[in-house]
């Protein structure tokens, strides 16, 4: 909220158009021929429940940890995760799954 604050009018329309540029290009991906995109989960293991809470420096650094879901994000594409294996500390490493808008 506090950066939403701060932002202009124009900062947020020029951020907009780049959202919207990339969601195009991303989205033109499977024009290529590909049905599915398989990637990560997550760039790292998860954080255990609870951990992230509401502390602004724990909360930044969900930006790497979210590295793979932000282009689907984004985009407005589909994509699931889907548990795959457990780390030694019980949590959970998965993959993700992306599609195409259907009808693309």
């Amino acid at each position: 909220m506090e950066l939403a604050r701060g932002m202009s009018a124009v900062d947020y329309l020029q951020d907009l158009e780049q959202v919207n540029t990339f969601s195009r290009q991303f989205a033109g991906w499977w024009s290529s021929g590909f049905d599915l995109l398989l990637s990560p989960s997550t760039a790292v293991l998860p954080p255990k429940l609870g951990t992230l809470g509401i502390d602004p420096q724990r909360r930044a650094g969900m930006l790497s940890w979210s590295a793979y879901a932000r282009p689907f994000n984004f985009s407005g594409l589909a994509a699931i995760t889907l548990p795959l294996f457990w780390s030694e500390e019980g949590l959970p490493i998965g993959v993700q799954l992306g599609a195409a808008q259907r009808g693309m």
